[in-house]
């Protein structure tokens, strides 16, 4: 359920770090939710409907023969301790956003809202 620019923010914040050598630049670097914040994917879908409303897409779960796993995430306690990253991004707020030019189709600028939810997310590190 992550938003894209949880993830950009990480991914800058470690660029960040390595440029200034505060930080290795080599290894794997994870962005992703915290396990404490891990939600089904029926939660997100029941978020979306909830905000889309009249406009939500009606779909049906069909069983599928691929086996997949039950339970995926990241581990991105290098991340959160090293980089001292976490998202910004609630739930809801990322449902939200990732939605808003649905809800008010013809009235939304891509580049101004995405200008805008950078400023935001920038105002939200810490120094």
């Amino acid at each position: 359920w992550q938003h894209v620019l949880d993830c950009l923010a990480g991914y800058l914040s470690l660029i960040e770090k390595i440029d200034g050598g505060l930080v290795p630049g080599s290894g794997a670097w994870n962005f992703g939710p915290n396990h404490s914040e891990a939600v089904l994917v029926s939660d997100v879908v029941s978020r979306a409907k909830e905000y889309l409303g009249q406009l939500a897409p009606t779909f049906a779960v069909e069983k599928s023969e691929t086996k997949e796993e039950s339970y995926l995430s990241l581990n991105s306690s290098k991340a959160n301790f090293l980089l001292e990253w976490t998202n910004y991004y609630s739930l809801d707020e990322a449902v939200r956003d990732s939605l808003s030019e649905a809800v008010a189709p013809g009235s939304w600028d891509a580049r101004t809202h995405i200008l805008s939810e950078i400023d935001r997310l920038l105002s939200r590190r810490p120094s």
